[in-house]
């Protein structure tokens, strides 16, 4: 990347250096710019504007019209290919199949791809992006490096690993966008932690299938896994070396944004506090902010009580096997089909069933308040107020379907734990029931401990 710094004079005769502005994009001619940026003055802006126009008549006089011509058919050469990345165009990016929309922060450009004269590019562009991504706590900007390999010749503009928006959105009338909008609300919805039925491939290197039951929590998730969460707010394109800010709006995660600033709103958005990411009148587009989200979700899978599917892999460098968590992809995710009827086909007492849903639906009803809570014995208040279940009997009575029936009937998680889940010894039992307790708590579940007469 080229960048243009320039000095200019003050009304004391005293020189003052200005900041720097980008030259490795296509600028508009001068008589259509105007100040845009408070620090520089409308004389200092007009001059650059002259400067910009005459590097782009002097070296690429000849080659622009060519390549701007071949980008109205699709098609780009690698020389010229930096007139598509302009910083602040939405981009798609292609990954495993699937698309996602970013935003190019800036270009790398080496100076010999810029060259009159140079005839070998061995050199790849390297382009700055960033999307939005969530921490466990806030939605911000998350950055990210791609690299552009030299090719020959000309190459269709979106076969390129990333591509301005519009090439795709013209073609199918934006269909694509607003899918990815769609994901994009799908996604900032489940933030908060839900249950939902995954049917899909996980997003890891396995690729693997699944069909079943999540709970997408991705609080939980980083607080049993270390130095997981992805870095947000960390996108320098508001100068170099800026202090953190400790306002109520930046809250020490990144320097204050300068009046103006186009991306002000897309960092430390809280989900408990904005439900909503649509932005009206935003020149950028409405669900602009949709269309940036992350496609990824970390849930535990209810059948295996592991996080996002779990699997193992030998390492050599360890002599040990490590164990890796899956990532969801918001596109496989659905809203569970519950069943409120699969207790009737359990096989006992009519009058048995009806007391089991009184008291489900007594403890569970939303309605209850402190004026019809139900009595209890006990004088010492918070504690004791869960609702449990005592479920004994010889194997195949249905002690394990009355728990899953229950789940159905209030929509609930069911966690169905065995003497593997929390273990035999002491401490380590101590540590596990408080970890399953917790998570029982938070999600509103229906926990159930299968075989529970080893511990008689």
């Amino acid at each position: 990347m080229w960048r243009l710094r320039y000095r200019r004079r003050n009304g004391d005769g005293v020189d003052q250096w200005g900041g720097e502005n980008d030259v490795g994009s296509p600028q508009p001619d001068a008589a259509d710019r105007g100040p845009a940026i408070p620090m520089c003055d409308k004389e200092t802006f007009g001059q650059l504007g002259l400067l910009l126009d005459f590097v782009k008549d002097s070296f690429y006089k000849d080659r622009l019209p060519d390549e701007l011509a071949r980008h109205t058919q699709n098609r780009c050469t690698f020389r010229m290919l930096w007139l598509l990345f302009k910083p602040g165009e939405t981009v798609y990016m292609e990954s495993g199949g699937q698309l996602s929309a970013y935003v190019v922060q800036y270009m790398q450009v080496n100076k010999t791809l810029l060259s009159s004269t140079s005839r070998k590019f061995t050199h790849p562009y390297i382009v700055h992006l960033w999307n939005l991504d969530f921490n466990g706590t806030y939605v911000g900007r998350r950055s990210k490096t791609v690299n552009i390999a030299h090719f020959d010749g000309e190459r269709q503009v979106t076969s390129l690993k990333i591509f301005p928006c519009h090439f795709i959105d013209r073609q199918d009338n934006g269909k694509t966008r607003r899918h990815l909008e769609d994901l994009g609300r799908k996604w900032y919805e489940l933030l908060q932690g839900k249950q939902v039925f995954y049917l899909g491939e996980f997003l890891g290197p396995s690729k693997r299938q699944y069909q079943g039951r999540i709970y997408v929590d991705w609080a939980s998730y980083f607080a049993q896994h270390e130095y997981t969460a992805p870095v947000i707010c960390e996108v320098e394109d508001m100068g170099d070396g800026l202090a953190k800010c400790l306002c109520e709006e930046c809250r020490g995660w990144k320097p204050h944004p300068l009046p103006g600033f186009r991306w002000a709103a897309y960092d430390l958005v809280d989900p408990r506090v904005d439900t909503d990411l649509g932005l009206p009148g935003s020149s950028e587009g409405a669900r602009h902010r949709y269309l940036l989200c992350s496609r990824v979700l970390y849930g535990l899978v209810l059948k295996s009580r592991t996080w996002g599917g779990c699997y193992h892999v030998e390492s050599t460098f360890l002599n040990d096997s490590l164990t890796v968590a899956e990532e969801l992809n918001v596109a496989y995710c659905r809203e569970p089909k519950v069943n409120k009827r699969a207790i009737d086909s359990l096989v006992m007492p009519e009058a048995r069933k009806e007391m089991i849903r009184a008291l489900v639906q007594k403890y569970t009803d939303s309605r209850s308040d402190e004026h019809n809570r139900s009595w209890g014995a006990d004088f010492i208040e918070n504690k004791g107020e869960g609702q449990i279940f005592l479920l004994h009997g010889s194997p195949g009575v249905g002690k394990t379907f009355t728990a899953e029936c229950i789940a159905e009937y209030t929509g609930r998680a069911l966690l169905s734990l065995t003497v593997g889940d929390i273990g035999t010894d002491e401490v380590v039992m101590e540590k596990q029931l408080t970890k399953w307790f917790r998570l029982a708590e938070q999600w509103g579940a229906v926990m159930l401990i299968d075989e529970a007469d080893v511990y008689l």
